[in-house]
């Protein structure tokens, strides 16, 4: 028998040590049976895939790391596919966080410039140009992006020196409604919902222009509180807060009334891992999962 260790792994964080390697799959029938169409080598306990989204069923973007960028460093590869996943052409190197594409032509990235500068860049082509990237006066990192139209994205912004394991405590939400021209700022979303707002943030993500979510989790620290959800219904400018769904990680927007969370089960505010709202998030309906088991 050959050794194991040698054996290349998937998904291997906080594996024992050996060959590890991140893949992008792809389904044709709905997920029931998955093809792999890219493979990233890594070492164990290091991300290969960062992110990925795909406009429709042949073009898409990911961002890989390789695997002796981080965490010293992450000069993270932005690759894009327009045939399904067959061929992977790279589009741009550095120290990128976070990518959203809100067409085939329109996106952004955000990324750290070499003097610590927040930075977010556009392109028209899908990627193969892109404009002098729009430095922002904040301290800290850019972890998401999200757009409701071509015109109009959101880009979060992490202050890690505020964190501990359970809790951040400042964050600085920007705005465009032109395209990425330029970037206004909304402020910290904690400073809309005092007390409830004790976790960790991810997301955002916007239905539409005007109606968006983040979720609120405790992280790995294991400490004390629901979590919950935020949500806003002014684009971003101010927040209001909910302990149901609690401790929430994921969210998924069919459009503005049809959205779904995960949930972490946590000591006494545990719950069911998913829930689901058909009015926009008023009312949230636990989903019994039990049956895939």
């Amino acid at each position: 028998m050959g050794r194991t260790r040698d054996v290349p792994r998937i998904g291997c964080r906080n594996a024992p040590p050996g060959p590890c390697r991140g893949l992008v799959l792809r389904t044709l029938d709905g997920g029931r049976t998955w093809q792999e169409v890219l493979s990233i080598p890594t070492q164990e306990s290091r991300t290969a895939i960062w992110q990925l989204q795909a406009v429709d069923g042949q073009v898409a973007w990911v961002l890989t790391v390789p695997p002796s960028a981080c965490p010293s460093e992450c000069r993270m590869t932005l690759r894009r596919t327009t045939d399904g996943g067959a061929t992977w052409t790279s589009l741009l190197e550095g120290e990128l966080t976070a990518i959203r594409f809100a067409s085939a032509s329109r996106g952004w990235v955000a990324l750290i410039d070499p003097d610590g500068t927040v930075e977010v860049r556009a392109t028209s082509d899908g990627g193969n140009t892109w404009t002098t990237g729009r430095r922002l006066t904040t301290r800290g990192s850019p972890t998401t992006l999200d757009a409701a139209t071509t015109q109009t994205a959101w880009l979060l912004v992490t202050d890690w020196t505020s964190c501990s394991a359970s809790t951040c405590g400042t964050y600085e939400l920007f705005r465009t409604d032109d395209g990425g021209l330029s970037w206004s700022s909304l402020g910290n979303p904690k400073d809309s919902v005092g007390s409830c707002g004790f976790g960790q943030l991810v997301g955002p993500v916007f239905a539409s222009l005007q109606r968006g979510w983040l979720a609120l989790n405790l992280g790995a620290g294991g400490g004390s509180g629901p979590g919950g959800l935020l949500t806003t219904e002014d684009g971003g400018k101010t927040w209001s807060c909910s302990s149901t769904p609690p401790n929430t990680d994921l969210i998924s927007a069919a459009d503005p009334i049809h959205v779904w969370v995960t949930s972490e089960k946590r000591g006494p505010y545990g719950g069911p891992p998913l829930y689901s709202t058909d009015d926009g998030g008023r009312t949230w309906q636990p989903l019994d999962l039990s049956g895939l088991r």
